[in-house]
């Protein structure tokens, strides 16, 4: 296991799944974990790294606002001294549907979050980054990025757009 001692480690989507088994990974290598998500069983995720001996807090966060991702960004420097690795795994599944079927608010909502959110994330972090001069940051987008499935339009456009949207902040 990679030791971790001291980093600081920003998690969007650490409420269930991926994201909280990451959360609770660093948490266990010693990293300082910072969690935004709109669903609060991710104060439980936080809960149960700090009732296992490991620094740990959660902030209620929507990606797709610019304001509150900021705010999360601003806590994880205010609360830990700096952010050094950020992990964009917040994200939503259409319902299955063919494309014709599927609802504008859905589209929205899905663009809003895994795309709209993964750019806000970036951009707020990588400014912060910049000043210290360190960090990485990952990004979920799924097999959905490289091919496509049947009833999952709105998905499988929002991961090929993380895909693109990585490649190009990586160039930067």
């Amino acid at each position: 296991m990679i030791d971790f001692d001291g980093p600081t480690v920003l998690i969007t989507g650490a409420a269930t799944g991926i994201g909280r088994a990451t959360a609770r990974a660093f948490a266990a290598a010693r990293a300082s974990v910072v969690i935004g998500d709109v669903d609060p069983r991710a104060d439980i995720t936080a809960a149960d790294i700090v009732a296992a001996g490991s620094k740990a807090v959660f902030q209620k966060t929507d990606v797709s606002d610019s304001g509150q991702v900021q705010a999360l960004v601003a806590r994880a420097v205010s609360e830990f001294g700096g952010l050094d690795v950020a992990f964009n795994n917040a994200g939503l599944l259409p319902p299955t549907a063919t494309l014709a079927e599927q609802t504008e608010a859905d589209w929205h909502r899905i663009m809003n979050v895994d795309v709209t959110g993964v750019f806000l994330c970036m951009k707020h972090r990588l400014a912060d980054m910049a000043k210290s001069g360190r960090g990485a940051i990952v990004n979920t987008a799924s097999v959905a990025g490289l091919r496509t499935d049947s009833g999952m339009a709105p998905d499988v456009a929002a991961k090929h757009a993380v895909v693109g949207l990585s490649k190009a902040a990586a160039i930067d």
